[in-house]
């Protein structure tokens, strides 16, 4: 096996709402291997995404960053609606709506 292709951790994390802000924080990581051969570099969670924008949402946009080592081309991809089945991985993005602008990290 390659350095890093195996993983055996625990992670601590919740949920908190307050007004109208949902956090999520990891508040520990516990690496049950050894953290020279197999560390844990990064977290990801599939599907994970806690904006959400009503189809009645009136002048939605979305402007989205792709993560690309080609300098040569623009990273960036805007919609205006998601079409059935759009499935990419952003680093961030910022979404509008009539009502609201938000910012998710990824």
């Amino acid at each position: 096996m390659k350095k890093g292709e195996e993983v055996d951790a625990t992670i601590k994390a919740f949920l908190k709402v307050e007004k109208n802000t949902l956090a999520f924080e990891i508040t520990e990581i516990t690496n049950n291997l050894d953290d020279e051969a197999n560390p844990v570099q990064t977290i990801e969670i599939p599907n994970h995404g806690l904006i959400s924008v009503r189809d009645s949402q009136e002048n939605f946009s979305f402007r989205g960053a792709l993560m690309s080592s080609n300098t040569t081309i623009d990273g960036d991809e805007s919609l205006t609606e998601f079409p059935e089945g759009y499935r990419r991985d952003f680093m961030y993005a910022f979404i509008f709506g009539r009502r609201n602008e938000c910012r998710t990290l990824e």
